[in-house]
């Protein structure tokens, strides 16, 4: 699971930790074992949004599941 950001603002990384974190514990309430899960926290890299739909888009979680 790889949570990105937008690219404003300082406190992106600690956002992103925080987006990691809920759709991990989301996941597990729906019963994806915990074991199947990785996360890290890619905050501004790779974010392009020049806009809010752009920064919408720049603001989510790739899931990948072992």
């Amino acid at each position: 699971m790889g949570a990105h950001s937008d690219g404003r603002g300082s406190r992106s990384l600690p956002v992103c930790r925080t987006r990691a974190s809920a759709v991990r514990e989301r996941l597990f309430t729906l019963g994806v074992d915990n074991e199947r899960m990785g996360d890290s926290s890619k905050g501004e890299l790779g974010a392009t949004g020049k806009d809010e739909n752009g920064w919408r888009r720049d603001r989510r979680v790739d899931i990948t599941l072992r």
